[in-house]
């Protein structure tokens, strides 16, 4: 009888000790897809999801950190999207068996400096979003060399200061580029110079717009062609110097115009017809704007 409470009580607190080691929690939410909708679950931690999933959506949670096993066996996974949590680590191997990833989200993040180590292994992703964290700058080595499918890139955010020749080397083509850059005070001329073909693009320049104009003709010089379509948020437009950057876009003869989110005069309304006067414009679009001014 002593032998048998003695095992019982060995088995009790083996069982106790592999449930205080197990932090981790599981997800279940998953369809007859293989997508896993784990959102606003009050995640503090990567949970357990089957290794079949193909989608496996982790945003709104309270995740601060991805580890180098988080996600390990997750090699069929297509869609990751960690947007607005609080990840401010990522082990540099987190990602490295997710051979098949070809969304990743980490927008709205706390993320302080991004690693090229996250991507090396990622050759099939197609679209990446960084928007909205912490970095200053894109670092180095270059982020993106690897990723020879990527098609959609976001990244940028209120922190960013500096964009440097071979930021974006091996990014060769893109349908989708936004760059969010409201704040940036150091822009190497041909950084983005080197994407073609590119489809859409979208840039925030308030900042520069209004205090270093020659930083944002630099960068609308380098990603204006034709046939791309260009979308410009959150400017301030007050008198003919404030269109000036736009003159780099005019003289590529860039065709799709809009702009979003922005604030302008009456007056430079008029000063940005004279810009664009004799290009061959098919589509001038506004949306979400404040029109100042006395409408003379």
């Amino acid at each position: 009888m002593r032998r048998a409470t003695r095992f019982i009580i060995l088995i009790l607190s083996l069982c106790s000790g592999q449930r205080s080691d197990h932090r981790r929690s599981s997800c279940s939410r998953c369809d007859l897809h293989l997508s896993c909708n784990c959102s606003y679950g009050e995640l503090s931690h990567v949970p357990m999801v089957t290794d079949e999933a193909l989608s496996l959506d982790l945003s709104f949670n309270n995740i601060t950190v991805v580890t180098d096993n988080d996600l390990t066996g997750h090699s069929r996974l297509k869609v990751l999207n960690l947007h607005g949590n609080r990840l401010a680590v990522i082990h540099p191997l987190a990602f490295d068996s997710l051979w098949s990833l070809e969304d990743l989200d980490l927008s709205d993040n706390q993320l302080k400096a991004l690693n090229h180590q996250w991507f090396w292994k990622l050759e099939a992703l197609q679209r990446l979003n960084l928007l909205n964290n912490l970095y200053s700058c894109l670092g180095s080595p270059p982020l993106f060399h690897g990723l020879v499918r990527l098609r959609r890139l976001l990244f940028g955010g209120p922190t960013l200061k500096e964009l440097r020749r071979g930021d974006l080397c091996g990014v060769t083509q893109l349908e989708e580029l936004t760059v969010e850059a409201n704040n940036l005070t150091i822009y190497d001329s041909g950084t983005l110079g080197d994407i073609w073909p590119l489809g859409r693009v979208t840039v925030s320049l308030h900042g520069p717009f209004l205090t270093n104009t020659s930083l944002a003709s630099a960068m609308l010089d380098d990603v204006s062609y034709p046939e791309t379509s260009i979308t410009l948020k959150d400017l301030y437009l007050k008198g003919p110097e404030s269109v000036a950057p736009l003159k780099a876009s005019a003289k590529k003869r860039v065709r799709h115009f809009s702009f979003y989110k922005s604030e302008t005069s009456d007056e430079s309304v008029v000063d940005l017809l004279v810009v664009l006067d004799g290009v061959p414009v098919t589509r001038l679009n506004f949306e979400d704007i404040t029109l100042t001014g006395e409408g003379r």
